[in-house]
């Protein structure tokens, strides 16, 4: 479980954090 999709997850975080 908690494959690419969790990393997917996290990139998109990772991406609001930086846009904000």
């Amino acid at each position: 479980d908690g494959g690419p999709n969790q990393i997917h997850v996290i990139h998109l975080g990772e991406l609001s954090g930086e846009i904000s």
